[in-house]
């Protein structure tokens, strides 16, 4: 392994007086080559954030969103006491809702002579566009609204219990925020 003194004297001896300032901007050419060539090597382009940027919303389906809830509520309800082997479905009444991010602009028109004096409000709301790559543009997502669930079937054995039918309906309800009509309890045939 080359030593480092002996190597940043031979670069002052070959660079003159001013060795350090002209060895620093030499480093500094050098960076900002490294990056110009990152960029045009396929780095991330800079014209905008990136569509799953860390402060944009994660975009979900409505099946990933029912898969998803359907899982979670079926491993809440296998381990109440007393149901056993269970599977569970959930429909939708929707498929949920995207929010954009807009841009208000907003002005006041006053007129008149000295006695009436009339104003007007101008509101005008644009979407924010961001960059999605070839050279399209697509309003930038502020959030996504979950979908709203229309059921859920449970279909357990041990749905013939009172009390465990009952707890089910009561995490449904819990879980969802659903009312206990939109909920049905069913035991699995033998």
């Amino acid at each position: 392994m080359p030593d480092f003194k002996a190597a940043l004297a031979g670069a002052q001896k070959l660079l003159g007086k001013d060795a350090k300032v002209k060895l620093l901007v030499i480093l500094g050419l050098l960076g900002m080559g490294l990056i110009l060539l990152s960029q045009l090597l396929g780095g991330q382009p800079a014209t905008g954030p990136p569509v799953d940027s860390p402060g944009s919303p994660a975009l979900f389906t409505s099946e990933e969103y029912v898969a998803r809830t359907e899982e979670r509520l079926r491993g809440l309800i296998i381990r109440i006491e007393g149901v056993g082997s269970a599977e569970v479905m959930v429909t939708l009444a929707n498929s949920g809702e995207l929010v954009y991010a807009k841009e208000e602009k907003r002005s006041l028109d006053k007129s008149g002579d000295g006695e009436n004096i009339t104003s007007r409000e101008n509101v005008q709301t644009s979407f924010i566009l961001v960059d999605a790559g070839m050279g399209s543009r697509q309003p930038l997502v502020r959030t996504q609204l979950e979908p709203k669930i229309q059921g859920v079937v449970i279909v357990c054995e041990g749905a013939d219990d009172l009390r465990v039918r009952q707890s089910l309906i009561n995490v449904v309800t819990t879980t969802l925020g659903i009312s206990s009509a939109k909920v049905c309890v069913e035991k699995i045939a033998a």
